[in-house]
């Protein structure tokens, strides 16, 4: 998020994306409207997009990708098509980031 503060995954944590600074304090990610969801390990993915000040989460059996603009409160959810073939991704899940890009721009 900047140079002290860092966009996390968590595991079996109610809240699926928290920051974390590098003296090691949590917090939440305000304004993000996420998945209200507890996941496991590999269950979800996230990622920041710096250039839109977006937080964007993947849901790996829902197919559903959360976009977050942590700026302005703006939320949109893509339903991915059920057939398509979710492959475990060190970044995201089954998205590269420039479809994710062009995907914030769409929807900003």
């Amino acid at each position: 998020m900047d140079g002290d503060r860092f966009i996390i995954n968590t595991i079996n944590h109610p809240c699926p994306v928290r920051t974390i600074t590098v003296q090691g304090q949590e917090g939440d990610v305000q304004h993000a409207c996420l998945a209200d969801k507890t996941y496991k390990l590999d269950e979800s993915k996230c990622t920041y997009i710096e250039a839109h000040k977006t937080v964007v989460l993947t849901d790996r059996y829902d197919h559903t990708v959360y976009l977050s603009n942590i700026e302005n409160g703006m939320c949109h959810i893509v339903q991915i098509k059920s057939g398509y073939r979710w492959e475990p991704d060190p970044v995201l899940t089954a998205l590269c980031l420039s479809a994710v890009e062009e995907l914030v721009l769409l929807y900003n």
